[in-house]
C-alpha cells in the first residue's frame, strides 16, 4: 500500500499527460463500489487505518483530497469514515488549513499550490476551467460537480472570480461562452449575470468609451439574434432571462452607439440618436430592428396572454 501510494504521488507531479492528478486517482482507486474495500469490512479498516496514521505526516493538500474525495464505505461502517474525516479536519485545523479554500484543480506537488491566497486560487481555477472548455466544448465535471457538492467554494470564489468585470467583445470570446453555457445550465443567478455585464458596462465607460471590438464582428448581426432570443424568452415568460438577456442587448447597443462616456447605462434608442452623431442609415437600421421586434413580442405574448388580462 505505501508503494502503491508513494508511485501515485510521484506520477501525479508527472503531470496529465503521464499520469492522472492524485485527486483523480485517488478517487477511481477508492471511491467506487467494486474495489476490495467495499466489499469487505476487514480490507475497510486497513485501508482508513492506513490513511489515519498517516494524517500526522500528509501534507495539507493530500488530506483535503481525502475529505473532499473519500472511499466509498457501506452505509453500515459509514462511523469508520467519519471517525477518519474528523481527524483529517482536525490535523487541517492545527495547520490552518481550510477545506472550502481547495481550489478546484489543486496543485498537489507542494510548490506553492495549497498556500494560495483563496482569490488567487480561484483565479487559478476559472483559467483552467475555461482553457478546459476552450479545448473539449464542454464545462468540464469537476466544475460542475463543484457547483454541488462544493457550493460554498463555487458561489463565494469561483463565480466572483469568473464575473469580473471587463470589457465584453460583442462576438462572444471562450470566456463569454463559458460563461452562457454555465448560465445556460443554471448554475450562474439570471440576476448576478444581469449585474455582471451592467459591470462591464460600467467598466468600458470609466475606461473612456473604449469598445472591446474586432473588425470582423457584425454588431447588427449579434443585435438581431439577440432580439430573436429575447422574443423567445419572452413567450417563456421567464423574467430572469429576460432581464439578463436586455442586458447583453444593452451591452450591444452602448457598442454600436457609443454615445457620452457619462450616459447612464441602458439609455434608450432615441436618447442615442439624438446625443450621438453617427450616420443616419445605421440608427434608421437599429431603431427598425427594435420596433419590428416588439411588435412581434407584442404578437406573440398576446397569443399566450390576451391584452384584456
Amino acid at each position: 500500500m505505501i508503494t502503491a501510494f508513494l508511485l501515485a504521488r510521484q506520477g501525479a507531479l508527472e503531470g496529465p499527460a503521464i499520469f492522472p492528478s492524485y485527486s483523480n486517482w485517488f478517487k477511481m482507486s477508492f471511491g467506487g463500489g467494486s474495489g476490495y474495500h467495499a466489499t469487505s469490512k476487514k480490507s475497510l479498516v486497513f485501508l482508513l487505518k492506513f490513511l489515519s496514521d498517516l494524517v500526522p505526516f500528509e501534507p495539507p493538500q493530500y488530506l483535503k483530497v481525502h475529505i473532499l474525495q473519500p472511499p466509498y464505505v457501506p452505509v453500515k461502517h459509514r462511523s469508520l469514515l467519519m471517525e477518519y474525516v474528523s481527524l483529517a479536519k482536525t490535523r487541517l485545523a492545527d495547520l490552518k488549513e481550510s477545506v472550502e479554500d481547495m481550489g478546484l484543480y489543486e496543485d498537489v506537488s507542494g510548490a506553492g499550490g495549497a498556500s494560495l491566497q483563496p482569490q488567487c486560487q480561484a483565479i487559478q481555477d476559472v483559467e483552467k476551467a475555461v482553457s478546459l472548455f476552450e479545448s473539449t466544448g464542454r464545462i468540464s465535471a469537476t466544475v460542475m460537480e463543484a457547483s454541488i457538492f462544493r457550493r460554498p467554494y463555487f458561489l463565494a470564489r469561483f463565480l466572483p472570480a469568473l464575473l469580473t468585470p471587463r470589457m465584453l467583445p460583442v462576438k462572444a470570446d471562450t470566456r463569454m461562452s463559458f460563461i452562457e453555457a454555465l448560465k445556460k445550465a443554471d448554475k450562474i443567478p439570471a440576476a448576478q449575470y444581469s449585474s455582471y455585464v451592467e459591470s462591464c458596462q460600467k467598466q468600458r465607460q470609466q475606461d473612456g468609451g473604449a469598445v472591446c471590438l474586432d473588425t470582423n464582428d457584425e454588431p447588427l448581426e449579434v443585435l438581431k439574434i439577440q432580439l430573436q432570443e429575447f422574443t423567445e424568452l419572452l413567450v417563456e415568460g421567464n423574467d430572469g432571462e429576460m432581464s439578463a438577456q436586455l442586458s447583453r442587448i444593452s451591452h450591444t447597443l452602448s457598442v454600436i452607439f457609443p454615445g457620452c462616456n457619462d450616459e447612464p447605462v441602458g439609455r434608450t434608442v432615441i436618447e442615442l440618436h439624438t446625443n450621438t452623431p453617427l450616420s443616419p442609415e445605421l440608427h434608421v437600421k437599429v431603431v427598425s430592428m427594435i420596433l419590428r421586434n416588439f411588435c412581434q413580442c407584442v404578437l406573440d405574448a398576446s397569443r399566450a396572454n390576451p391584452p384584456n388580462k
